[in-house]
């Protein structure tokens, strides 16, 4: 008996962790913006969204096109609009296109 409670305690105990850190990104990729839409003036387009949720803060990693050069600010602007809408702070890695 005690035998079959610890093989499924080590079962049991990954797959709980598991299980949470898919809700949890499944929660982020929720409440990130998809699609065209204008972000401090500039007209953007997200792809490639992925989130990674660890012990600290979560990596958000998109790419983002735009016809018109992507400046900083358009950075910052998405990270604070994707921080805002999940209600943490987040580390953002954003990949360039430039649309012609």
């Amino acid at each position: 008996l005690s035998i079959s409670l610890l093989l499924m305690a080590l079962i049991t105990v990954p797959l709980y962790f598991t299980f949470a850190n898919l809700v949890e990104r499944g929660r982020i990729m929720d409440q990130i913006p998809r699609g065209q839409f204008e972000l401090a003036g500039l007209q953007v387009r997200l792809r490639d969204i992925s989130v990674r949720v660890g012990p600290s803060i979560p990596l958000v990693r998109v790419g983002m096109s735009s016809s018109q050069h992507i400046r900083e600010e358009h950075v910052e602007a998405l990270k604070d609009l994707i921080s805002e809408r999940i209600g943490e702070p987040v580390y953002l890695e954003v990949q360039f296109y430039l649309r012609r």
